[in-house]
C-alpha cells in the first residue's frame, strides 16, 4: 500500500497535492498564519512592531519611497518569521530531542529573522531622520 503510493507520487509530484482552487489555496496560506498567531509570540511581536511601523508612517507622511522601503522591509521579516517557524515545527517533529546540530540550525534561522529585523529597523531610523530633517516644524 505506501510503496504503491510511493511509487504513484514519484510518477505524478502532483498527486501528492491535488490541484486547488485559488479560494482554497487562499484559505489554506490563511489557516497558517492564524497558526502562527496563535503559537508563536515572535511572530506576533513582529506583527505589533508593522503595526507600529504603519502608525509611524502615517503620523510623519514620509515619501512614498520610504512607505515602500518600510513596506517591503517589513513582509520581509514576517516572511521570514514565518519561514523560521515552520522549519522549527518540522526539525522538532522530526527531531524532538535536542541535538548541537539542531540547535545551530535554529539558532541560524533566529539569526536570518534578527538580520532583517534589524535592517528594517535601520530603514526606519534614516527614514525618521530624513523626514523630521526635510520638514521643520
Amino acid at each position: 500500500m505506501v510503496k504503491t503510493r510511493i511509487v504513484e507520487i514519484l510518477r505524478d509530484p502532483k498527486a501528492l497535492y491535488p490541484v486547488k482552487s485559488l479560494p482554497q489555496r487562499i484559505k489554506v496560506c490563511l489557516e497558517g498564519l492564524q497558526f502562527a498567531w496563535r503559537e508563536e509570540v515572535s511572530f506576533r511581536n513582529q506583527v505589533m512592531g508593522f503595526f507600529a511601523m504603519v502608525l509611524t508612517l502615517a503620523l510623519l507622511q514620509p515619501s512614498a519611497l520610504w512607505w515602500g522601503l518600510a513596506l517591503f522591509g517589513s513582509a520581509t521579516v514576517l516572511a521570514l518569521e514565518l519561514v523560521n517557524t515552520a522549519f522549527e515545527k518540522l526539525i522538532d517533529h522530526l527531531h524532538p530531542t535536542v541535538h548541537p546540530k539542531i540547535k545551530i540550525i535554529k539558532d541560524i534561522l533566529g539569526g536570518a529573522v534578527l538580520v532583517a529585523s534589524m535592517g528594517l529597523l535601520c530603514i526606519g531610523l534614516f527614514m525618521i531622520a530624513n523626514t523630521l530633517q526635510s520638514d521643520p516644524f
